[in-house]
């Protein structure tokens, strides 16, 4: 049985669960076999892709398709496009207006993985369940796997997982060019190889016959190759399927390589694909204008084989660099945000209990019929409540410091000091520690994360004195960029010093001296980020002074 795409999107657009739509995906996934054929993933995507360009303008939806130009595999391509049609009818039905989807097709050693996100609210339980149950028993086949996720800041996200390679003893279907015409777009499905799937493609675009197939030869083992014998056919192949590097001739009929890279460099979607002229002695000039217009590099005729090779490889693997390096940054951007919103929930779901311990233990201790004991118990449960309740905010404070986007002004660290004992002294009114605070001591940086790391040193000096007769406190600036603070509190071994911007770490007894070991740790994240370092020095005799250098203004 065959359905339309738009049929089926029509179908499942406003109730998966009506009859039809239930239908369209039973009689698929009635017959557990896997008729296995060796087609591009990537191709058939964007065929999918394109019946729901319509719901994205009339919707102001922000739908973007990311895959490489070309993923083989051998897999059945009705269950495969029908796991692509579920996937994202269920996003474009549940998105909402002007929101984001996002389709991912991507290529790790023997498998692919197809992501499909969507912005919103996400999907409701019973019919995120239901999308599952159809969409794994098109999948599990395969052999493959799928995961649904929470995205972070709201929506869903969709995850499969298949093997590109068929089991040993599957039988593999190569369909004659008919049937490719007519199922992908007039593109014959091409051989496929263990080696096949990972090699960068190339695009030579030449005119002249004999010169082509001398590089197709020379590339053929190492890359996959895709022709082109004009600027013209050049520029439709590289839209249609964005190779790893471009190889071109200068002058050509219909369309130059000239007026080819430039037509190249006016699409977005191609500007991190690198370029490499072919040209005789005789462009020189032409070839200088045309890698500061837009190519990355240019080889001479006669073409050197092996001089060829290696400026391919090169440039395709600084490529792949950069994407792998590019998709790094995403995935630890995505991270962070799910990292904040864990930190977020779980900062609210145990101050919760921990504000509850406190505020009964407090009323508990009030009550007069209470014995020594009663009390003594009651009281520990209440500053252990208090205890965590600090640890929570500090754990925070640590994650808002690695995140924190930084915003440079200029900071007057002496005003901040002087707050910071003022806030002190009216916390501590029994304590009399003497400070020397040098005014006008101004740099630049973050306020708020600056604020936060003197804090912490100032209430670390604070602590550390605490058992001292006569404590004194100094805060001053060495030069235009380092700063101190100074304490004649018990200090530490000097052998421990670069200990103590560990997390958790302890240098005295806690019993001596409360507190959560993430202060100093904090203080160096700052510092860190603002492209400085934090060290300290001590005798165990005289105190402690603490060192922050941070770059000139």
């Amino acid at each position: 049985m065959t359905y339309n795409v738009s049929d089926f999107y029509n179908l499942i657009k406003f109730s998966p669960d009506m009859p039809l739509a239930r239908i369209a995906n039973e009689e698929l996934v009635k017959n557990k076999v896997v008729h296995y054929q060796e087609i591009d993933l990537a191709k058939l995507l964007r065929i999918t892709v394109e019946d729901f360009n319509g719901s994205t303008k009339e919707r102001r939806i922000n739908f973007k398709v990311k895959c490489p130009g070309t993923l083989l595999a051998q897999v059945d391509p009705d269950k495969i496009q029908r796991v692509l049609l579920n996937l994202l009818s269920n996003a474009f039905k549940f998105v909402p207006e002007g929101g984001d989807i996002n389709c991912v097709l991507q290529a790790h050693y023997d498998k692919a993985t197809i992501s499909v996100f969507h912005s919103g609210s996400g999907i409701p339980e019973e019919s995120r369940e239901a999308t599952y149950e159809r969409v794994y028993q098109l999948v599990e086949p395969h052999h493959g796997r799928v995961l649904v996720n929470d995205a972070p800041g709201g929506g869903t996200l969709f995850t499969v997982t298949i093997p590109v390679f068929a089991p040993q003893a599957a039988k593999i279907n190569r369909p004659s060019l008919h049937d490719s015409q007519r199922n992908y777009s007039n593109t014959p499905i091409l051989e496929l190889s263990s080696s096949s799937i990972v090699k960068p493609s190339i695009l030579i675009v030449e005119d002249n016959s004999e010169m082509h197939e001398l590089i197709s030869n020379v590339l053929a083992g190492d890359f996959n190759i895709i022709s082109a014998k004009n600027g013209c056919e050049g520029l439709q192949k590289a839209l249609e399927l964005k190779p790893d590097l471009i190889l071109t001739d200068v002058v050509m009929p219909n369309m130059s390589g000239d007026h080819m890279i430039h037509e190249i460099r006016q699409h977005r979607k191609l500007n991190d694909i690198p370029i490499i002229l072919l040209s005789s002695k005789t462009d020189d000039a032409l070839c200088l204008k045309l890698l500061r217009e837009g190519a990355q590099d240019y080889v001479k005729k006669p073409v050197s084989q092996e001089e060829l090779k290696i400026r391919i490889t090169n440039l395709v693997n600084l490529k792949k660099a950069k994407n792998e390096i590019s998709q790094r940054i995403d995935e630890l951007m995505v991270a962070n945000e799910e990292l904040d919103a864990f930190s977020r929930s779980v900062s609210h779901d145990l101050r919760n209990p921990v504000n509850a311990i406190c505020g009964f233990s407090s009323i508990l201790l009030k009550h007069t019929n209470l014995d020594a004991n009663q009390k003594d118990f009651l009281n520990e449960i209440y500053f252990s409540a208090r205890k965590m309740e600090n640890l929570i905010d500090n754990l925070l404070i640590l994650s808002q410091a690695a995140r924190h986007e930084i915003n440079h002004e200029t900071i007057n660290i002496s005003s901040i000091v002087k707050t910071i004992v003022k806030s002190l002294r009216k916390l501590h009114p029994n304590r009399n520690v003497q400070f020397s605070i040098q005014d006008d001591v101004s740099i630049s940086g973050d306020a708020h994360l600056i604020h936060i790391a003197f804090e912490n040193l100032i209430h670390n000096a604070w602590k550390y004195t605490s058992k001292t007769t006569q404590a004194h406190i100094e805060f001053a600036a060495m030069d235009n960029k380092t700063f101190y603070v100074k304490d004649n509190g018990v200090g530490f071994p000097s052998t421990k010093a670069h200990k103590l911007f560990t997390p958790f770490t302890r240098l005295h007894s806690e019993n001596d001296f409360p507190g959560t070991g993430i202060g100093l740790t904090t203080v160096k994240r700052i510092i860190d980020r603002h492209g400085g370092r934090v060290w300290a020095e001590s005798d165990s005799s005289n105190g402690a002074t603490f060192y922050v250098a941070l770059p000139h203004s």
